[in-house]
């Protein structure tokens, strides 16, 4: 009986050891693969981010690429990611977990330009176009579950924890300007750079020029990529840029 412990130990030792590598091997591998697809976009993250920067990571998605910052880190800078979807959240809790990163922090909060909290409903069987979950707040449904979500601004964020950010990764699903309205003080104190994903099918084109024209009137200058050729945001056309039928689509702009 006594000699039974050390081997579920050493089997769940090994069941670890396992994971951890698949993890570690299929990262890797997403890493290698978005290189090749976005070298532009890969380029610029690892031109712009130095060791001890604190990089702010707004709805990580793509793993991977949290994956190519934190490389290029190392152990000595810090990111926090901001994911309110449950699902990544949680794997990127487990990622944190299983591979010690210390210097990632995972916060499940909702930016945006004001501070609130409100309950949402959220239906089990309904989905968006790209696989979100399409959380409602203003209605309630009787096989709805229900979620307390609690809403902050970047500004109000950081100046709870003094964090001065070097960099912003932003992916806020067409929510993009009120993130960036409620990140004022940061953008005029610390002038971060940014890299901001923006698509018209999900903000508008109205809305997305906005976000520009507020970038822009802050004395950022910005512009987008195409392959490896900078071109200014002033130059960007919906129905060129991010148009389907062609063999291009340009939806991340970077802000300096």
């Amino acid at each position: 009986m006594y000699f039974t412990i050390p081997k579920i130990s050493k089997q769940y030792q090994l069941v670890s050891v396992t994971a951890k590598l698949l993890e570690s091997f299929k990262l890797s591998f997403r890493a290698v693969k978005r290189k090749r697809e976005s070298y532009g976009i890969v380029n610029y993250l690892v031109r712009s981010i130095n060791k001890e920067n604190v990089v702010i990571n707004i709805g990580s998605g793509e793993d991977d690429y949290l994956y190519i910052m934190r490389r290029k880190l190392g152990k000595s800078g810090r990111i926090i990611v901001f994911e309110s979807r449950t699902e990544l959240f949680q794997r990127l809790a487990h990622l944190k977990k299983i591979f010690k990163w210390n210097n990632i922090d995972v916060e499940p909060l909702v930016l945006s330009d004001f501070p609130a909290s409100k309950v949402a409903y959220k239906s089990p069987h309904k989905f968006s176009a790209h696989g979100g979950i399409v959380i409602n707040i203003a209605h309630k449904r009787a096989e709805s579950s229900v979620y307390n979500i609690v809403v902050e601004t970047l500004d109000n964020y950081c100046e709870k924890k003094n964090i001065h950010p070097s960099f912003l990764k932003i992916d806020a699903n067409g929510n993009e300007l009120r993130l960036l309205k409620g990140s004022i003080n940061i953008l005029r104190r610390d002038k971060p750079k940014i890299l901001l994903k923006c698509e018209e099918r999900l903000a508008g084109a109205q809305n997305i020029l906005e976000t520009f024209d507020y970038l822009l009137q802050l004395g950022y200058k910005g512009y987008f990529m195409l392959d490896s050729i900078k071109i200014p945001v002033e130059n960007f056309e919906f129905n060129l840029y991010q148009n389907t039928c062609n063999n291009f689509y340009c939806n991340n702009f970077m802000f300096e």
